[in-house]
């Protein structure tokens, strides 16, 4: 089963998600915490449900650090490819212990051109694991599309 928590951007699906994880107490995985400086988002540090464990994983270009390793880019943002391979191993672990659930904050439109979450989420998907994902609202039918999800739950 895939539970999808779904709303418009900054409507709280991520917070939700820790929501759930918190209550549910059980599982593990990755939700993206906010990073601003004078009301500007200057990027996302992934951060691991079960240890509190935050890395970089999105960053502004504007304020990326010389030499910031790149592996994909949407709009002003870049992926930080230590952040993704962090976050590919870790659930790769998890997805061996047979740890369920699983999080993993959020599907969108890098992972509908293959990019980014898109690999280690087509792994989960090929489990039998469930799993708790975030999806912006106009972006839920693509993403049931590309992956060929039919069992699911919105919300």
């Amino acid at each position: 089963m895939i539970n999808i928590v779904t709303g418009k951007i900054n409507s709280g699906k991520t917070s939700k998600l820790a929501a759930i994880y918190q209550f549910n107490n059980e599982g593990d995985g990755f939700v993206t915490i906010k990073v601003m400086k004078d009301n500007v988002v200057t990027g996302y540090r992934a951060m691991r449900l079960s240890t509190m464990e935050e890395r970089q994983f999105i960053i502004r270009d504007s304020v990326a650090p010389a030499g910031f390793d790149t592996v994909c880019q949407i709009g002003p943002y870049l992926v930080s490819r230590e952040g993704l391979e962090w976050i590919e191993r870790e659930t790769k672990a998890m997805i061996a212990s047979k740890m369920s659930p699983i999080y993993l904050d959020e599907i969108g439109l890098l992972e509908l051109e293959g990019k980014c979450l898109d690999r280690i989420f087509q792994e989960l998907l090929s489990t039998e694991i469930e799993l708790y994902i975030s999806v912006r609202n106009e972006l839920v039918d693509r993403v049931l599309q590309k992956y060929h999800i039919t069992d699911y739950r919105l919300m």
